[in-house]
């Protein structure tokens, strides 16, 4: 039967009365509710699939102060809850135990790039100790780096290659230590296009470097004075007429 009660929130009239649907997809929203990854993603597929099927009007109806089984969270939440369960990477099984279970810190995450946002899974950079604070900061770096983002991981790999390259001289063991960083590199996204960035950074760095060392020759020469050039020539003409 439904509800009349006083509302004194959400879109309500005075009087709002709530329909039984209504009070029933509430039930089920609030028992999904939990905060670990696996019940924040669950609570967004049963609020997704509630704003579906009800009928046009009753989902708003749900965060109603009149509904004596409003969720413990507005309907500004939800949305970035059925923003976390349609994500392609945070959904992921296989990923759960390595996301922090906030649904804030989550909802932070989910503005990544899914290539980005596996890679970062992928080297522990993204763990379940992680704050919305430091979630933030990581999106918004990868957001100011632009299509500069994966040439920075890629010259990092680089400079990780060279440090290996530098510290171990045994040919077949700094060969098995290589092996898993370029394997790495070579599967992220975007590989080949990054590769030819470097490619670029390094021809430019390459022409660089030798007018740099062409103009630092042509400073050390010496130059010969004029009396100095006069008197090789008057010897090179004594020898000719010798």
């Amino acid at each position: 039967m439904p509800t009349k009660a006083k509302s004194n929130g959400h879109d309500s009239d005075e009087h709002t009365t709530i329909p039984l649907a209504v009070i029933e997809a509430s039930k089920e929203i609030t028992g999904a509710w939990n905060q670990q990854v696996a019940s924040i993603i669950e609570t967004g597929r049963v609020l997704k699939r509630h704003k579906d099927t009800l009928p046009r009007g009753y989902f708003g109806m749900v965060f109603d102060d009149a509904n004596p089984e409003k969720p413990p969270f507005s309907d500004r939440t939800a949305q970035r809850l059925m923003k976390i369960c349609e994500h392609r990477v945070l959904a992921d099984p296989t990923h759960v135990s390595h996301l922090p279970p906030h649904w804030g810190t989550l909802y932070e995450l989910s503005k990544i790039p899914d290539p980005q946002l596996e890679e970062l899974i992928e080297d522990g950079e993204i763990h379940a100790e992680m704050e919305r604070e430091e979630a933030h900061r990581l999106q918004r770096d990868i957001e100011d780096l632009g299509d500069d983002y994966g040439l920075e991981k890629l010259l990092d790999t680089l400079r990780e290659t060279g440090t290996l390259m530098k510290r171990c001289e045994d040919p077949e063991k700094r060969s098995r230590l290589l092996r898993p960083v370029c394997t790495h590199t070579i599967q992220s996204p975007g590989f080949l296009d990054m590769l030819g960035k470097v490619s670029s950074f390094i021809e430019g760095i390459h022409g660089d470097a030798a007018r740099w060392s062409k103009q630092a020759n042509n400073r050390k020469s010496p130059k010969r004075s004029k009396v100095d050039s006069s008197r090789a020539d008057e010897a090179h003409s004594d020898r000719n007429v010798a």
